[in-house]
């Protein structure tokens, strides 16, 4: 594409919400990362392969201040909207469950119910893709601005007013707790309202090894950061994305 000839403002990668290093030590972590920017001109375009989470987290800043080159990373969590596919290989719980109901088949929910996740509607997805695009003009700005403490949180440690919203990692989420019961009622209640009255109750089955009980994102750095404000939570989201696949059942 040219990236050696061209000046980019922001390179914008995206990543699992759990940014394992996949087994590389320090020393393997820095030799990738090397390895990379040698190989694109010192543009970093290919990272995802060495697991960017880990690399640019680590060295994102340092690279910027060598290279002038501005790196955000966006950890998207339960993203959901209209057009998922239910049988995809990543297909989500919401396309799943939705497509079952409208077919009268049985939503299996493992384990009791009340394990619950942080779902985030596209159009949240959309507003945070476009700040992190634009945040290299932001980050002219606050480097301008005057610095004072802000408290620790669990996102980024020791986080200040005005500091660069790039070279940065983003929790890309709502800030919500959904468990799964909650979201099975919602989904029946947003086709009921669309028409739809699916006459089923879920049949739970084992807790699936290895899933994690609860999961809730915190996006403080988001909102501090890039003025990240989500504007659907689960149930707009839901009410929006369920007449589409209500018309294309």
């Amino acid at each position: 594409i040219g990236f050696q000839r061209r000046q980019l403002a922001v390179f914008l990668w995206r990543n699992s919400l759990q940014p394992s290093i996949a087994g590389m030590d320090d020393e393997q972590l820095t030799a990738s990362f090397r390895y990379l920017a040698h190989k694109v001109t010192h543009k970093v375009v290919a990272l995802d392969a060495v697991n960017a989470d880990a690399v640019l987290h680590g060295h994102g800043h340092a690279h910027h201040i060598q290279h002038g080159f501005h790196t955000i990373g966006l950890r998207y969590f339960n993203v959901f909207g209209k057009r998922q596919d239910p049988d995809g290989a990543y297909a989500a719980v919401i396309p799943k469950w939705t497509d079952a109901l409208l077919k009268g088949e049985t939503v299996f929910i493992n384990g009791d119910g009340e394990t619950s996740r942080d779902f985030c509607f596209i159009e949240n997805v959309r507003q945070i893709n476009l700040l992190a695009a634009t945040a290299s003009l932001i980050a002219s700005e606050a480097r301008q601005s005057t610095l004072s403490p802000l408290p620790l949180g669990e996102e980024g440690r020791g986080e200040r007013v005005g500091s660069d919203p790039t070279n940065q990692v983003y929790n890309v989420a709502v800030g919500d707790r959904t468990t799964l019961n909650q979201l099975f009622a919602a989904l029946r209640d947003a086709l009921q309202a669309d028409g739809v009255s699916p006459d089923t109750q879920p049949s739970y089955r084992d807790f699936r090894a290895g899933d994690v009980r609860h999961s809730q994102a915190d996006i403080g750095k988001a909102q501090r950061l890039l003025s990240f404000a989500p504007t659907h939570r689960i149930h707009e989201g839901i009410g929006v994305a369920m007449p589409w696949y209500v018309s294309n059942r």
